[in-house]
């Protein structure tokens, strides 16, 4: 997929009057720049750290690489290296309006309990002999990968809802009347219940062709990310290309295509942790 601007338009016939309708928009998830923990390959979790020299430019570089993207939303954890991410990426846009960053505690980085901030080498240590994978060893106190993902999905579903509410309301005000609606998710209602694409009715395809009605900038964490594109994968049935379950490079960016209803989902994979943009950096000069 080249980066090529995603048009936002919304379109009445995108949505009709029953649960059979759905939205299709564009979903941009980048981790965030590096920080002093990232370089001293420390585990930070929840620990607030702003970005570095280094991780400014990655993140300049990253908006520059999305220049042409016209976002409708912007979202970033409530920890202060996703939020300068984003906004140098906004910065970077030809926008002359671009949306305001919404803070979303539920896509924020794994809590790792008392190994935060401890070498990564050394929590490498404390796993039982024969185990391979450090992201399923949950320190005292630490979030488990299901707790992760609960939060994450949470925050994806109520994205879902709140992009296919507002694009009905936008569609009720042709035919007259109107309806306030903002990108904060908080008070969005959508029922968790609901199946990933599974029902009796064959979820339609993410048309290439077809315009999105809105373009979603996502600021998350590492680990998260990585448990997100792994639930897009095995829960959703989204095909993403090899390697699979590589960890995000800071500024790496997926970008996925999401059609929604309130009925099922059909997630497509577009980009997966490109990071070229980061390639000819002069590490010698951070």
């Amino acid at each position: 997929m080249s980066d090529t601007a995603a048009t936002v338009k919304p379109t009445s016939t995108m949505l009709r009057s029953n649960k059979n309708s759905s939205v299709l928009f564009q979903l941009i998830c980048i981790r965030h720049g590096e920080t002093d923990s990232n370089r001293e390959k420390r585990i930070q979790g929840h620990i607030d750290i702003p970005l570095n020299a280094l991780g400014l430019e990655q993140a300049k570089r990253a908006g520059i690489a999305l220049s042409s993207q016209v976002f409708s939303r912007a979202y970033c954890s409530d920890l202060s290296r996703t939020e300068q991410t984003a906004r140098q990426i906004l910065q970077q846009t030809a926008m002359s309006s671009p949306p305001d960053l919404v803070v979303d505690a539920r896509i924020k980085e794994r809590y790792f309990g008392v190994v935060e901030n401890m070498l990564y080498n050394d929590v490498l240590k404390l796993l039982d002999p024969g185990q391979l994978d450090w992201s399923a060893y949950v320190a005292e106190k630490g979030e488990t990968l299901g707790e992760v993902e609960i939060r994450f999905v949470n925050f994806f579903k109520t994205l879902c809802q709140s992009v296919y509410d507002k694009h009905k309301a936008k569609s009720s005000e042709e035919n007259g009347s109107t309806t306030e609606h903002s990108n904060d998710l908080s008070n969005v209602k959508v029922d968790f219940d609901i199946e990933n694409g599974h029902d009796d009715e064959a979820p339609e395809d993410c048309n290439d062709a077809e315009e999105v009605c809105e373009n979603v900038l996502m600021v998350s964490h590492g680990a998260a990310l990585r448990l997100f594109y792994s639930h897009m994968e095995k829960t959703l049935h989204c095909t993403v290309p090899e390697p699979k379950d590589i960890f995000p490079l800071n500024t790496a960016y997926s970008v996925f295509k999401v059609r929604y209803s309130p009925r099922r989902y059909k997630v497509t994979c577009q980009t997966y942790n490109k990071a070229d943009h980061i390639k000819d950096i002069d590490l010698s000069t951070f």
